[in-house]
């Protein structure tokens, strides 16, 4: 008899990362869903569109992960909050991302976003689960930096593990806060928000272990 593919939805996550570990290390039945194309595997499934519609249509997820915009939420910005919530696009950013955890489409919900507002101005999602970084989980020297990266977790799953913390301590400033270094370019908000391959890979991993009863 064929096994049961646990179904996933990652959602605000343009690079494919997460959904193709998913897909091809871990056998998910995974698609992504964001308003770009996705970058990556171009044989896994991929909805470009908006999030909201897309989990209004009665779609069952077993796991969903998700990356929504920290443009008007994350701490980086605090100067810019009074002016954010005066013009309501906060507000609106925090209701985004409590329609997310509210979905009755998604069994086990994981939202990824950087320290900022959330814990304070979100009732519904209150202090994260988790705060990691990405050199928690590192592979390569891309995964080497520091960004304080919130998790709200959910429905039966762990909090994550890091896999190979490395000492970054010692690594010039441009490198461990590389993000902040980035040059100003066009697509500058676009290379901030890729997910790390380290992350990315753990997440895949650790859930898929918590979902292990899940594959029958």
């Amino acid at each position: 008899m064929k096994k049961r593919k646990p179904t996933a939805i990652i959602g605000c996550e343009y690079s494919g990362r997460l959904r193709d570990a998913l897909v091809n290390n871990h056998g998910w039945d995974a698609i992504s869903c964001d308003i770009l194309p996705s970058e990556g595997d171009p044989k896994n499934k991929h909805h470009q569109g908006d999030l909201q519609e897309f989990l209004s249509r009665n779609h069952h997820y077993d796991l969903g992960i998700f990356f929504p915009s920290c443009q008007h939420l994350c701490g980086a910005g605090a100067k810019y909050w009074k002016q954010k919530r005066e013009s309501g696009v906060q507000q609106e950013a925090i209701a985004f991302v409590e329609m997310i955890w509210d979905s009755p489409s998604v069994d086990r919900i994981v939202i990824e976003n950087p320290v900022g507002c959330l814990p304070k101005r979100s009732k519904k999602l209150g202090a994260a689960s988790q705060i990691v970084h990405p050199y928690y989980f590192t592979e390569s020297e891309d995964d080497m930096y520091q960004k304080r990266t919130c998790l709200w977790v959910k429905g039966d799953l762990p909090l994550l593990t890091p896999t190979n913390k490395v000492d970054i301590s010692n690594l010039p400033d441009s490198k461990r806060h590389k993000i902040w270094h980035m040059s100003p370019s066009p697509d500058r908000a676009k290379k901030r928000s890729l997910t790390p391959q380290g992350l990315a890979n753990a997440m895949a991993a650790q859930y898929t272990e918590a979902c292990r009863h899940l594959f029958n």
